[in-house]
């Protein structure tokens, strides 16, 4: 499938299957300091094929060890390597396994001594299982920076990656674009399976009051800067359509698009300013 880059950039994020829920919050205090936390389930089915791709792997490796360890969305260690490279004072607290009738997952908690040194991924989690079997996404993309001015009144600044506009096309390239939309129109029951019940939050929580924000997603002291839930998204193929034809994710045509789809908070102004104390 041939995605433009506003829908590219917000399925990117979850494109793979496994009906991953990320919910990531970022708790920062006056002094720069603070908390992320992060939780990460999938659906419990999933997790049973995972286990089972996990031993196959294993066996064909011809490694006891890896049968034996087999497949764990909670991975302390793994965590821990992610806290490294969320930036600079960073470390992994704790993490609690969630168990329910129907998803499994964990919710990790990590604390950072200075949210000017921090880098927040993208990507989605990397998910490592046993022997040869490993989940993440290719390459990687710009973080989510922050900067901070202390003061009476501190001023967070929240800096979210740029989306690139498309270049004109030729008539060869409108061509195949055309056919592509008709093969993605087709695709769309298979979508609609594939990111089923998948759903991905970040906000940003101050501890205090905040003053004065240039965000549009304010609940008291969080600020939504994404709320993306899939179910919602893929239930109206008139809008998903209509997303992947946006050329310029910058402009204010798109800007004010995003608010009229179901299922899509997105935080447009960037870089956002909160202004709190």
């Amino acid at each position: 499938m041939k995605l433009r880059p506003l829908a590219l950039a917000l399925i990117t994020a979850l494109s793979f299957s496994g009906c991953f829920q990320i919910d990531k919050n970022v708790q920062v205090k006056l002094d720069g300091s603070g908390t992320i936390t992060e939780t990460i389930t999938m659906g419990s089915a999933m997790i049973t094929q995972m286990k089972a791709m996990a031993s196959g792997f294993g066996d064909a490796a011809g490694g006891a060890g890896d049968k034996a360890k087999g497949f764990e969305l909670l991975d302390e260690a793994k965590l821990k390597e992610e806290a490294k490279k969320m930036g600079e004072g960073v470390t992994f607290v704790s993490a609690k396994k969630i168990t329910d009738k129907d998803r499994e997952g964990y919710t990790a908690i990590y604390a950072f001594t200075d949210v000017n040194k921090l880098k927040l991924s993208t990507n989605p989690p990397d998910i490592g299982g046993g022997g040869a079997m490993k989940l993440n996404a290719k390459g990687e993309s710009e973080p989510v920076t922050f900067a901070l001015t202390k003061g009476k009144t501190s001023e967070l600044t929240v800096t979210t990656p740029a989306m690139k506009a498309v270049d004109a096309k030729s008539k060869e390239e409108a061509a195949a674009d055309a056919t592509q939309d008709a093969m993605n129109e087709a695709m769309l029951p298979m979508m609609q399976q594939m990111f089923k019940d998948m759903r991905m939050t970040l906000s940003v929580e101050v501890v205090g009051k905040i003053a004065k924000t240039n965000a549009a997603n304010v609940e008291g002291s969080r600020v939504t800067m994404l709320d993306v839930d899939f179910n919602k998204i893929l239930a109206d193929p008139t809008k998903m359509k209509a997303m992947t034809k946006i050329k310029d994710p910058n402009s204010a045509e798109a800007k004010a698009f995003l608010k009229t789809i179901p299922g899509m908070k997105v935080e447009t102004t960037n870089p956002v300013k909160i202004s709190f104390q």
